[in-house]
């Protein structure tokens, strides 16, 4: 019943904008945030993408990646790299019927890929979750992740000549809904909107089980996110009529917690809740005295990172909670 306790965790999130790490533990009372480090880019975005191979600067993704893992204490803890949207995709997948092994069901992925996007299969990387639990025999839902191997061997590459050891690659839309995860109800129709720098995604789920995922990059405006947002729910509403969101909960790595909120109460028809990220997580005595002026949202993708290696609970949910596709080493799940 102790396993996970008192072990720590390493989260590292790179974004447009900044790059933030953290370490936080697991205890009897829940999640504590034991150290935390924001370091902007002072001169412009960067830019990223999926196909393309990014490089967007590295030099000065470099020397960010340096100053915020210099306060962590690595030593004896692997760390959960959470890359941007725009470089990881993510997707609902229906199939009538599943290959028996894992191997099969990443390559049957991998070839709907490669007829979407003309990208051979070996250059790809792939994870999925089964979102129908316990799963059907003849058919299945999954959430499909996938990367381009040339994409995330660039960020792996980074990351080995800094010394650091990372154990997982994951979709920020993932490492956010893990951390945001313990506040979503089990059962019921819900919605999960997180918001990031030039992307916004909406996962619908039912009675714990993800049955609908959108992303759209967007530019960093807040009406672009109410907007489109409500677009996406307009969407599901006419595929899912007899099916309605209950709730919609918004998660957010950007601007202030307070002054977001009041954006999402004009959706008609649909209760908004934005969690207090300080209930699903407590600040030692050091986090508590240091100066870091960016609100505990903006840690949430890089918290999420490290929660997701730890190991999961026994309730089935949970699985959900710690999975964010572990997209370490080609063809690996």
């Amino acid at each position: 019943m102790n396993i996970g306790l008192n072990k720590i965790y390493t989260g590292l999130s790179i974004s447009s904008s900044c790059v933030n790490a953290v370490q936080v533990q697991k205890n009897k009372t829940g999640w504590e945030l034991l150290r935390w480090a924001h370091h902007p880019f002072s001169q412009g975005e960067q830019r990223y993408s999926f196909q393309n191979t990014n490089a967007p600067d590295f030099m000065k993704l470099a020397t960010a990646i340096s100053k915020v893992i210099q306060p962590m204490d690595i030593k004896k803890s692997a760390i959960g790299l959470a890359l941007p949207c725009e470089v990881i995709k993510l997707s609902i997948k229906n199939y009538k019927n599943l290959p028996e092994t894992d191997a099969l069901i990443t390559k049957m992925i991998a070839w709907e890929m490669e007829k979407a996007l003309q990208l051979s299969p070996a250059s790809l990387r792939t994870d999925y979750y089964r979102t129908e639990l316990p799963p059907k025999k003849a058919s299945a839902r999954l959430l499909a992740a996938i990367g381009v191997d040339a994409v995330l061997n660039e960020y792996e590459s980074l990351c080995s000549e800094l010394k650091l050891e990372i154990r997982t690659i994951a979709p920020a839309a993932l490492c956010q809904l893990n951390f945001y995860s313990p506040v979503l109800p089990t059962s019921g129709i819900i919605a999960f909107g997180g918001l990031f720098e030039n992307f916004f995604t909406l996962f619908i789920i039912e009675n714990g089980q993800i049955k609908f995922y959108q992303g759209i990059k967007k530019r960093p405006v807040r009406n672009y996110y109410r907007n489109d947002i409500d677009r996406v729910l307009q969407f599901y509403s006419q595929e899912n009529w007899d099916k309605p969101v209950e709730t919609l909960y918004i998660g957010s790595q950007i601007g202030d917690r307070i002054k977001l909120e009041p954006l999402f109460k004009s959706l008609a028809n649909i209760k908004t809740v934005m969690p207090d990220e300080h209930e699903l997580i407590s600040l030692n005595t050091d986090c508590q005295k240091s100066e870091i002026k960016q609100g505990l949202n903006t840690f949430s993708t890089a918290i999420g990172a490290a929660q997701s290696l730890a190991p999961a609970e026994t309730n089935p949910f949970d699985f959900l909670k710690m999975w964010a596709a572990k997209l370490k080493g080609a063809g690996t799940r």
